[in-house]
């Protein structure tokens, strides 16, 4: 190893270095610890966290235990064997998938490593060595669904901070899938609930979408409302950064909360992503195809949901029976003519709605108001001339925004 390079990959490590190890040695029933450097093979033993066989010696005065030294090699690297402990945990039982689903995430995490898993219990190997880095953990992910454009959108770069170079690797590609799924890890650990590295990824996203959608009156043209949820639908998106010092919200580093990563990564994928969309226009209008339906969906099932609950309220008090609802929900003022408002006879002949409103607001009456009642035009029917008797102020209505009451129960109304 050059000098210096281990300090280099020490200020990325993901947590306190060698407190990791020295938990699990104190939880195991055995541990061995093979270390191999400089030519040499050095081996440490322990006994549920006692060390076996310890050598003791006297160096300068000072009380020494150096490694024991069992041999000689060209190989390089630190091995650790260890024996969960069945008096702490009882039961011990490690889970093939659980472990190979981790050592996936670090093959794709970084780029060229080989990692070999094997199982004694059964004889069952397997080898990790995914080329591609988060482009090729994203082509997995959808390995199995349909994707809507060919190419992955890829972004790596760096970004500077007083703090030293923060690395940002993003691949992200959108399938016929309604569900959004980022993974997100810094130094190589899951962060399930995300942090600022995942808001800095939103960020970058909504405005440079948002301003190519502006550009190309896309939303415009479909008549639609977008919003950062309708982008983010089928999307599958791999964000790695690997920073100096990271801080999370707690010892399970499930979110990362050092606001340095933000920037860096808006940074990095704001450019890379504005690039993507000029370069590859197909790419660009599968995408935006893909934000429109979603909207579209999105405001259908608003819809669906207040029409469903209107009725739920209207249940209750036995009006859809009586109500010829209207088919559009339009913004307007209407009449309303209240139980013993205004006697049909005191209104003129053929009274229309529009001189009706007006007679309304020339009286100042307090029996006489104008009202909105469910954003719709409520019609008297035989209360006042103009309609006459039976169905035909509902057939004279404007069925997309005019709602009626049947006759009958407005003309009892008024003789009430």
């Amino acid at each position: 190893m050059p000098e210096g390079s281990s300090i280099k990959i020490h200020t990325r490590y993901p947590g306190v270095y060698g407190v990791g190890v020295s938990c699990v040695n104190g939880l195991s029933k055995w541990l061995r610890l093979t270390i191999r450097r400089e030519g040499k093979k050095f081996q440490l033993d322990f006994n549920r966290g006692a060390a076996v066989d310890r050598l003791i010696e006297i160096q300068n005065g000072v009380e020494v235990s150096p490694l024991k030294v069992v041999g000689e090699t060209e190989r390089r690297g630190t091995e650790v064997h260890f024996m969960a402990d069945e008096e702490i945990f009882g039961q011990v039982e490690f889970h093939y998938e659980i472990i190979a689903k981790r050592l996936r995430e670090l093959s794709f995490l970084n780029n060229g490593v080989k990692i070999r898993l094997i199982d004694q219990r059964t004889g069952k190997e397997e080898d990790f060595a995914f080329l591609g880095g988060v482009k090729g953990f994203v082509e997995y992910i959808n390995r199995s669904k349909e994707v809507l454009h060919p190419n992955v959108f890829c972004a790596i770069g760096e970004s500077a901070t007083p703090n030293g170079v923060i690395s940002v690797e993003v691949a992200m590609q959108w399938n016929d899938t309604y569900a959004e799924q980022v993974l997100c890890f810094t130094n190589n650990i899951p962060q399930s609930d995300g942090g600022t590295h995942m808001t800095g990824l939103r960020a970058a996203m909504t405005r440079v979408l948002n301003k190519y959608i502006d550009e190309h009156e896309i939303a415009k043209k479909a008549k639609v409302d977008i919003t950062s949820d309708d982008m983010r639908e089928g999307l599958a998106c791999v964000l790695s950064v690997k920073m100096p010092d990271p801080k999370f919200a707690s010892q399970t580093k499930m979110k990362l909360v050092s606001s340095e990563a933000r920037p860096a990564v808006e940074e990095v994928v704001a450019a890379k992503l504005g690039e993507f969309l000029q370069e590859r226009p197909q790419d660009a209008k599968v995408i935006t195809g893909k934000i429109v339906e979603a909207a579209r969906a999105r405001d259908a099932a608003r819809k669906a949901r207040e029409m469903t609950r209107r009725k739920g309220l209207l249940d209750g008090v036995g009006l859809p029976g009586k109500l010829a609802d209207c088919q559009e929900k339009i913004q307007r003022f209407v009449s309303f003519i209240w139980s013993r408002a205004i006697r049909p006879e005191a209104l003129p002949n053929k009274v229309g709605t529009e001189n009706f409103r007006r007679y309304c607001r020339s009286r100042e009456n307090s029996q006489c108001r104008e009202s909105a009642f469910r954003q719709a035009d409520l019609f008297a029917g035989n209360c006042y001339p103009d309609y006459g008797a039976g169905n035909g102020h509902r057939k004279g209505r404007i069925q997309a925004g005019e709602a009626a009451l049947s006759p009958t129960d407005h003309h009892d109304r008024c003789r009430r």
